[in-house]
């Protein structure tokens, strides 16, 4: 029974983990988008390609928060299993990398403002 409790609060602290960190990915987003083009994130979500750049961003920001969660973050939790172990080097590596050109790509189309153009 304890185990079962302690998964539980376990699953609501990653719930607590990915709500916060997205939406201090977003508001840190708006603030970039802003930054660089002048216009709110809202004018760019009415254009099919930014759409889906917005959503290859969002997966970048999960890729990341899932990486820091499994490499630091479950080892500080309720729940302490053998079976918890971190992602192996090459494939965080590789995962930072996927989030990191994910998250990127929506900047660069927004700079050059390519998005118009295609």
């Amino acid at each position: 029974m304890k185990q079962f409790i302690f998964g539980v609060l376990e699953y609501v602290r990653v719930i607590v983990i990915f709500v916060f960190l997205f939406l201090i990915f977003g508001f840190i987003n708006n603030y970039v988008v802003y930054i660089i083009t002048g216009e709110n994130i809202e004018s760019y979500t009415s254009n099919t390609l930014f759409q889906i750049l917005l959503f290859l961003q969002a997966i970048g920001y999960f890729l990341l928060i899932m990486l820091l969660y499994r490499n630091r973050l479950q080892f500080y939790g309720w729940l302490k299993s053998k079976s918890s172990k971190a992602f192996s080097r090459k494939s965080s590596q590789k995962m930072l990398i996927i989030s990191i050109v994910f998250i990127c790509l929506f900047y660069l189309f927004a700079l050059f403002d390519l998005g118009k153009i295609i």
